[in-house]
């Protein structure tokens, strides 16, 4: 029982990192992948996964977050 309560203490220390979408939402950005691809528009929702993306040409893109690289933002 001394095993599972340490690993559960383990477990409790591991910093939560939050969702870093959220504050993108409604903001003009760039995203780039890391395959280098990069589309400019607006991000319009915010899931645990995906983003939902409108690009210049007003078509809503799922993007994976998991294949994003970074988020510039547009000023």
């Amino acid at each position: 029982m001394k095993i599972n309560k340490i690993n559960m203490e383990q477990k409790n220390n591991i910093k939560d990192f939050g969702d870093f979408g959220k504050k993108w939402v409604g903001k003009k950005c760039t995203i780039v992948f890391y395959d280098g691809t990069v589309i400019n528009g607006k991000i319009s929702d915010d899931q645990k996964f995906f983003i939902e993306f409108i690009d210049s040409a007003n078509r809503i893109t799922y993007v994976n977050k998991a294949y994003i690289r970074e988020i510039i933002p547009e000023e």
